[in-house]
């Protein structure tokens, strides 16, 4: 008989890397799941970041854990 399958290991946060995609904005990916089209990642921006204009494929959940931030489109 066969041992079952692992299907999920579990890494926790503070173990992954954070990535500086330049001027020491940073980014750590969480979770990739393909087949829900989700990403789930962690963003530390510097101040006066501005994202370029860009579309996201599905439901985006965000929320601020400092600082403050706003969309250029909007008031």
């Amino acid at each position: 008989m066969t041992a079952p399958r692992t299907l999920a290991v579990h890494i926790g946060a503070d173990e992954l890397p954070f990535v500086d995609y330049g001027g020491g904005n940073l980014m750590k990916v969480l979770l990739i799941d393909e087949a829900e089209s989700l990403w789930i990642d962690e963003n530390i921006f510097q101040s006066n970041f501005q994202v370029q204009k860009h579309r996201h494929t599905g439901p985006v959940f965000g929320y601020t854990v400092s600082g403050a931030w706003k969309y250029k489109e909007y008031d």
